[in-house]
């Protein structure tokens, strides 16, 4: 009975709370993702990417974005916003679509780094308080046997693979 009052137990219990917390919030996540790119596609299908219907297509997946995204989400805001201005460029064939397509991936990079770090701070300190431990480094081993034979191996985790010659 002293264990399930011990102030390791309550730690222990608090850890495995937050964790279920963070893997409900993961999968409600997902599930969004998988629905929004399900929207998005649909308006890939009804709209073709022709010349004149850029602006539409972009309109159409910036309401998808913007249903999707998290309130204040300044990143995609900023991909909508450009998303919006590079479909009026080739409409009016000031741009190429090859050429807006390259130029919006630009910014959806960026856009993504933008959002990295917040997140790979987040789960640094997630891995934290569960007291999450880095993995075992990459480890090589050569070996020479009596025969001529050698063989190199890595230890990756707990698992080690070998390759001989």
């Amino acid at each position: 009975m002293r264990l399930l009052n011990s102030p390791a137990m309550a730690t222990r219990m608090r850890a495995c709370a937050v964790l279920a917390v963070i893997l409900m919030v993961a999968g409600c996540a997902a599930q969004r993702q998988v629905e929004a790119e399900a929207a998005i596609a649909q308006c890939r299908a009804t709209i073709p990417a022709q010349i004149g219907n850029y602006v539409a297509r972009a309109n159409c997946i910036n309401g998808v974005s913007e249903q999707y995204s998290s309130p204040g989400d300044g990143a995609s805001a900023l991909v909508r916003a450009t998303r919006l201005s590079i479909a009026v460029k080739v409409d009016r064939g000031e741009l190429s679509p090859e050429d807006a397509g390259a130029q919006l991936a630009v910014v959806g990079f960026q856009a993504q780094q933008q959002q990295a770090a917040p997140n790979a701070a987040r789960a640094a300190a997630a891995a934290q308080l569960l007291g999450a431990t880095r993995p075992a480094p990459l480890e090589f081993h050569p070996m020479q046997v009596n025969s001529g034979w050698s063989a190199s191996c890595q230890t990756i985790g707990t698992q080690t693979y070998c390759s001989g010659r």
